[in-house]
C-alpha cells in the first residue's frame, strides 16, 4: 500500500512577523537588518536630501519628509502585528504606544523615556542610544545638522495618521559627555488636539 504521508515544508514566518530592528547578530537575538547595510542606505538618503538645499533647516525638512512616508507604513504594520489592536484616543496612551510598540518594532527596543513639559504642553521621546545617524558625517558648514530629523518625520506621521496632529523636531543630547548618541524628539501638539484630549479626560472622570 502506498505511503500517503505528506511531506510538509516548515512554514516560513510572515513578513508581518519579522522584526525590523538592526544591530549586531547574536545567537539569542539575531539581527534581521544589517547595521552596516542600513547605514550605507541611510547615508545615501542623507546625500540625496543634500541636493539643492541651502540651509540646515531645508536639509532636515527633506529628511523628515522621507521619514514621514516611512511613518505612514509603520503605523499600519504595527497595528497589523498587534494581536488585540485598538484605537488609542488618549494623547498619553498614543505616545506610550509609540515609545514601546513602534520603537521596539523599528529599533529592537523601547525608547528610553517619555518626558512631559506641563507648562509648555509638550512631550519629549528620548532615545539614549539612537543608531540611525551614528555613523553619518556632514560638511563643516552644516555642523548643526541633525539627521535624526528622519525619525522625527516617522513620529509625526504616526501621530498625524492617528489624528493627533503635531509638530515634531529632533534634538541632540543635553549631556553629550554621558549620552553622546542620545536623541530627543520634541512633540508639540496642535491646540485642537490638546483641547480634545482635555474633554476626553474630563469625560472619563465622570
Amino acid at each position: 500500500m502506498a505511503d500517503l504521508t505528506l511531506s510538509l515544508k516548515p512554514k516560513l514566518p510572515s513578513v508581518l512577523d519579522r522584526s525590523l530592528y538592526f544591530g549586531t547578530s547574536s545567537p539569542k537575538k539575531p539581527a534581521e537588518v544589517s547595521l552596516s547595510s542600513f547605514c550605507f542606505l541611510f547615508a545615501e538618503i542623507v546625500g540625496y536630501c543634500r541636493q539643492q538645499v541651502k540651509t540646515t533647516t531645508e536639509w532636515e525638512e527633506r529628511l523628515a519628509s522621507i521619514g514621514y512616508q516611512v511613518g505612514l507604513r509603520t503605523l499600519d504594520l504595527c497595528v497589523s502585528r498587534d494581536k488585540a489592536p485598538k484605537r488609542e484616543t488618549s494623547l498619553l496612551s498614543m505616545l506610550l504606544f509609540i515609545q514601546n510598540s513602534c520603537w521596539k518594532m523599528l529599533f529592537g527596543k523601547p525608547a528610553s523615556s517619555l518626558l512631559e513639559n506641563e507648562s509648555e504642553h509638550t512631550y519629549i521621546i528620548v532615545d539614549d542610544d539612537m543608531q540611525v545617524d551614528r555613523y553619518i558625517s556632514v560638511p563643516a558648514d552644516f555642523a548643526d545638522l541633525n539627521c535624526a530629523a528622519f525619525v522625527a518625520g516617522i513620529v509625526r506621521a504616526i501621530l498625524s495618521e492617528a489624528q493627533f496632529h503635531c509638530r515634531v523636531t529632533a534634538h541632540s543630547s543635553e549631556n553629550p559627555a554621558e549620552f553622546p548618541n542620545q536623541r530627543r524628539f520634541r512633540v508639540e501638539f496642535e491646540p485642537h488636539v490638546l483641547a480634545r484630549d482635555a474633554r476626553l479626560n474630563e469625560a472619563r472622570k465622570k
